[in-house]
């Protein structure tokens, strides 16, 4: 069996996690999966819960990079939960074309698992993307748009194969909304890159 875990998880005597932070694994297609959760202690359990998902640029992990931006202090004040899948080694196959199976499965149930412990708000399901977590999100926008709301890209591209996939009919079976942000001076720098 594989295993996938992020870097902080996967070594011998890993960090342990701060207050609200907790690593989930699964066993997805073969390969050993998992996901950083974030449960805010302001989260009122009393209502449908929002879930943002947020998807880490390669080769970091989850926990490296809410290092970096520190979402869950965004999550505290939303009063949501926060998921951080990781990729393989760092890396999304679904990000480049790909196989989506491994990638697409992992998210699917972990999204599936979340919602059986938690009263979700299928309504509002997010995801979120930095760089080639970006190409992950617009990617699970069409092919599981029966359970996203929406996705934001805090800084990525959408590469010109997944322009035309999020335009396409395969995106009709609900409505998903695109928030995309830093990508206009990206796309100046980069106009092979929508």
């Amino acid at each position: 069996m594989t295993d996938c875990r992020g870097a902080t998880e996967a070594v011998a005597n890993p960090r342990p996690p701060g207050p609200g932070v907790s690593y989930v694994s699964m066993t997805v297609d073969g390969e050993l999966r998992d996901y950083m959760l974030y449960m805010p202690p302001t989260l009122d359990h009393s209502r449908p819960i929002p879930l943002v998902i947020m998807f880490h640029g390669s080769p970091v992990d989850a926990a490296g990079m809410e290092d970096l931006i520190h979402f869950d202090a965004e999550a505290d004040k939303g009063r949501f939960l926060a998921a951080w899948p990781n990729g393989c080694d760092g890396l999304w196959s679904y990000a480049d074309g790909g196989s989506k199976i491994a990638d697409e499965d992992f998210v699917e149930k972990m999204i599936q698992q979340l919602e059986s412990r938690y009263s979700i708000d299928q309504a509002r399901v997010f995801l979120a993307g930095l760089s080639a977590g970006t190409w992950v999100e617009y990617r699970l926008a069409c092919d599981l748009a029966g359970m996203i709301t929406a996705v934001a890209s805090i800084s990525g591209t959408m590469s010109a194969g997944h322009h035309g996939r999020f335009r396409s009919s395969r995106c009709t079976a609900r409505s998903t909304t695109c928030i995309r942000g830093k990508e206009a001076a990206h796309t100046m720098l980069f106009p092979s890159m929508p």
